[in-house]
């Protein structure tokens, strides 16, 4: 990696909207992340530590971690299986820098008839 330049998160949707059921990505990505850095996944809600590196914390087998490196960047994916309308909430990928680096994501839970009536009405906006 990179020792040269200061760490930064690379863009990436920080909005997602799921149905019930399916599944949410995250998708963090880590320019320039020096040896001795670590990314974590944190669940802001209740301050749940999900992911530290790339060892899971949470007990919940729901959540799975995607892993990709190269020589710019690292990339931790977050990712929810069968989500509910409890998994609403953010979701922050954080940087052991000093001071933290981090990136918040926000995860919308519709329901299925909510998702319907949006697919309906998104051509009348168009």
């Amino acid at each position: 990696m990179n020792t040269f330049s200061s760490p930064s998160f690379v863009h990436s949707d920080p909005e997602v909207t799921v149905q019930e059921g399916q599944t949410a990505f995250f998708k963090c990505v880590v320019g320039s992340i020096r040896n001795n850095e670590t990314i974590s996944w944190v669940r802001r809600s209740d301050a749940r530590l999900l992911f530290v590196g790339k060892t899971r914390i949470v007990g919940d087998g729901r959540f799975d971690l995607i892993t990709k490196d190269n020589e710019h960047s690292v990339e931790r994916t977050l990712r929810i299986r069968h989500v509910d309308a409890n998994d609403t909430g953010n979701f922050e990928c954080q940087l052991s820098t000093s001071p933290k680096l981090s990136k918040l994501f926000r995860l919308k839970v519709v329901g299925e008839k909510e998702s319907i009536a949006i697919s309906i009405s998104l051509p009348d906006l168009l």
